[in-house]
């Protein structure tokens, strides 16, 4: 039968002082079976704690009584990408060496055409101008690409290094194998 809850606390506090999930450990290893303690006492105790004191350290939404879910595969691929995005953002600023930025840019490597396609359509503005090679079709399965600034390659030679240009951030996808013999490193 489980212990009530000030029968637990005497037991808690008779182990010494700190918080209630130290004095559980402290209580748990005089009490577990394999360290010499009764199997149903330590069941009963154990019972309590985790009516009693279990709960309590559960995050912010719980404590809210909001349920929370964990994100769907699509949402995480979508935050995925917008983290590789900022860290791209962040890896071009300064007057570091072309190849420190590379360096520090994210890749991305698409396994397959449908991994692409929801590639262009989580990043591409629905209402997006671009047209030519710069709206993604030209990605391919098993390559690597850099997430790489805009602001890195001049306006006339975008065509040939980008194969997708998010407009609205200054962020794009280049070739791996194009992008180094571009930049001669």
């Amino acid at each position: 039968m489980p212990l009530t809850k000030t029968q637990l606390n005497r037991l808690l506090n008779g182990t010494g002082t700190g918080d209630r999930k130290t004095q559980w450990r402290r209580l748990a290893l005089k009490m577990h079976p394999n360290k010499g303690g009764n199997s149903n006492s330590f069941k009963n105790a154990s019972a309590a704690y985790n009516t009693y004191y279990k709960g309590m350290n559960t995050s912010f939404a719980k404590t809210m009584n909001k349920p929370t879910s964990p994100p769907s595969k699509n949402e995480e691929r979508v935050w995925n990408i917008l983290r590789k995005i900022t860290l791209a953002n962040k890896s071009w600023k300064g007057s570091d060496p072309i190849h420190m930025k590379l360096s520090r840019s994210p890749i991305i490597r698409f396994k397959n055409q449908e991994n692409i396609n929801f590639f262009r359509t989580h990043t591409l503005h629905p209402y997006s101008h671009i047209k030519g090679p710069g709206n993604g079709r030209s990605l391919v399965p098993n390559r690597n690409y850099y997430f790489i600034s805009t602001n890195a390659v001049p306006t006339k030679n975008r065509a040939r290094i980008f194969v997708l240009i998010k407009g609205n951030v200054g962020v794009g996808l280049a070739n791996k194998n194009t992008l180094l013999n571009y930049f001669g490193l």
